[in-house]
C-alpha cells in the first residue's frame, strides 16, 4: 500500500468494514526504521486459508517462497500499472 493513494485507502476501509474479511496485516511503503521483513510477516501469517493480495513487487512472497514453509490458500496479484488518465 503506497502513502498518499487514496484508492488504496478506500480499498482497505472496504475490506475493513467487510463481515467475511478478517484482515491480518498491511504493508505500506516507504519502509521505516522500524520495518518487520515482509517475508517474516507472510511466514507469520499465511496459512491454507489465506487470500494474498499484492499491488506491488513479489520480492517478499519470492523470499517467503524459497523458505520452503510458506503456506498459501489464494495470491491475487495486480496486473501493473498504464499510467494516469487511461481509459479503454
Amino acid at each position: 500500500m503506497e502513502t498518499n493513494d487514496p484508492n488504496d485507502f478506500i480499498t482497505l476501509l472496504f475490506l475493513l468494514g467487510h463481515p467475511i474479511v478478517h484482515l491480518k496485516a498491511v504493508t505500506i511503503v516507504p519502509e521505516s526504521r522500524e520495518v518487520l521483513d515482509g517475508s517474516d510477516v507472510l511466514l507469520t501469517y499465511c496459512d491454507e486459508k489465506t487470500i494474498l493480495i499484492c499491488g506491488g513487487p513479489l520480492k517478499n512472497v519470492a523470499k517467503a517462497i524459497q523458505t520452503g514453509r510458506f503456506k498459501l490458500g489464494r495470491l491475487v496479484v495486480q496486473g501493473g500499472f498504464a499510467g494516469d488518465n487511461i481509459v479503454p
